[in-house]
């Protein structure tokens, strides 16, 4: 949280996720493909709401860029356990100072690649991922979060089940619309915007 301005924007990132509002997200984060928004949807009807935000940042490929862990607890709704997550964004510098979501880099699109990559700022997200102090985060994380699902069936039902189901019916849906437009678009794998290390942006 050595940044105010980062924490700022990722409480208003995922306020506006959680209510499924991609159009005020795109204030955040750009581009949100059509495909990813259509994800954020649906992803997002079985969201409440993000809890306890923390930034975790580190200089970026230039002084005015970051790369982001963000660490949350994603209360769905009626379910009274929270579940603790992580997710990993590359933050950008406007020209009046601002910042911004190079979603380019988000792990939705760094898993479904529906845009091209730069290889260097790939590069150096996977160093950064497989560092020493970044993997002792994903580790405190991961043991919050299988504590928590422990602690609740309906939390365990929802992770296993439910949000899994809902993504291979979105996927499928893509599938259709895809075969009816000729698209050569591939449907993307199961996969969340918000990734409780591994799991559900």
């Amino acid at each position: 949280d050595g940044h105010a301005e980062i924490n700022e924007l990722f409480v208003n990132y995922y306020k506006a996720y959680a209510a499924g509002d991609t159009e005020e997200m795109v204030g955040y984060a750009n581009p949100i493909t059509d495909m990813e928004k259509s994800y954020i949807s649906m992803y997002s009807q079985y969201i409440e709401k993000f809890d306890n935000i923390i930034c975790y940042t580190k200089t970026g490929a230039d002084e005015n860029s970051y790369i982001v862990s963000v660490a949350y607890d994603l209360k769905y709704k009626n379910v009274e356990t929270a579940a603790p997550g992580l997710d990993f964004f590359y933050v950008r510098t406007n020209e009046d100072g601002s910042v911004y979501i190079d979603n380019l880099y988000s792990q939705y699109n760094l898993k479904i690649k529906e845009n091209a990559l730069d290889t260097s700022i790939q590069n150096l997200i996977s160093e950064y991922e497989y560092s020493e102090d970044v993997n002792t985060l994903q580790k405190e994380v991961q043991g919050k979060y299988d504590t928590a699902i422990a602690s609740d069936d309906k939390l365990s039902e929802m992770i296993s089940t439910t949000i899994p189901n809902a993504i291979t019916e979105w996927a499928g849906t893509i599938v259709s619309q895809n075969t009816e437009t000729e698209s050569t678009e591939q449907a993307p794998e199961e996969t969340t915007e918000s990734e409780q290390t591994e799991t559900p942006e």
